[in-house]
């Protein structure tokens, strides 16, 4: 069966759940499916999965639920799409002095489906040693999303300090185009626009030091700092 993301006026009884397609569909901007049109995402407030790990609903960043400044629909659809590979992705951990071992990014039970999703590794950047022995991993993947026919680019961070969440789907490309070429697309412009950062992150902390440390009369290459995007 062919679909697209203009036409999503179909329902696969074993591949995507009502919950999946509602979100989804929202984080497209596309009219959703009639099993999936009365859905509230957010009536439930559950945190990301259900019991039995059948599905992925959507769930608090670091900003909580009423923050607006995250964007839920799209680490929904990054965590659909990632499940399979959670060990993979990029992991903050430190050891306390007790043998205790911290992590930030929580592993759920892996999503079950009819299809077995297949993220491609892009490439991964580490934007900076913040710290000594402290790396800043950002890893990019591409994922076919069926029954959509598109390819849906992911970034996962080892923490949910910089965007709210560990992982978030930025950008779409139709299946026609080469892999490379629609993740380069949309890859380059998505860091440009996405200034917005949690205010007491890792990020925003570093803005601020930057921002602070600038000479005076000389704009810092990060002209928004935390402070004046919150206030």
């Amino acid at each position: 069966m062919s679909t697209s993301t203009s036409n999503p006026e179909y329902i696969a009884s074993d591949l995507f759940h009502p919950v999946e397609h509602a979100f989804i569909c929202d984080w497209l901007g596309v009219q959703r499916p009639v099993r999936a049109k009365e859905i509230d995402l957010y009536e439930e407030r559950a945190d990301g999965h259900d019991d039995e790990g059948n599905f992925i609903r959507p769930r608090a960043g670091l900003g909580g639920w009423e923050y607006e400044g995250e964007d839920k629909c799209g680490n929904a659809v990054a965590r659909l799409l990632l499940s399979n590979i959670q060990s993979r992705l990029p992991q903050w951990g430190t050891v306390k002095t007790d043998g205790e071992v911290l992590l930030a990014r929580d592993h759920s039970a892996v999503r079950q489906n009819a299809i077995s999703l297949m993220p491609q590794h892009l490439f991964t950047i580490n934007w900076a040693d913040s710290g000594p022995g402290c790396s800043w991993p950002e890893a990019y993947y591409a994922t076919y999303l069926p029954l959509y026919n598109i390819y849906v680019v992911t970034l996962s961070q080892d923490s949910p300090d910089a965007y709210g969440y560990e992982d978030l789907a930025i950008g779409h490309f139709p299946l026609e185009e080469l892999i490379l070429d629609g993740a380069h697309r949309r890859c380059q412009p998505w860091r440009a626009k996405r200034r917005l950062v949690i205010p007491g992150s890792r990020e925003a902390a570093l803005l601020t030091r930057r921002a602070r440390s600038a000479p005076e009369g000389k704009q810092s290459r990060h002209p928004n700092t935390a402070s004046s995007q919150w206030e």
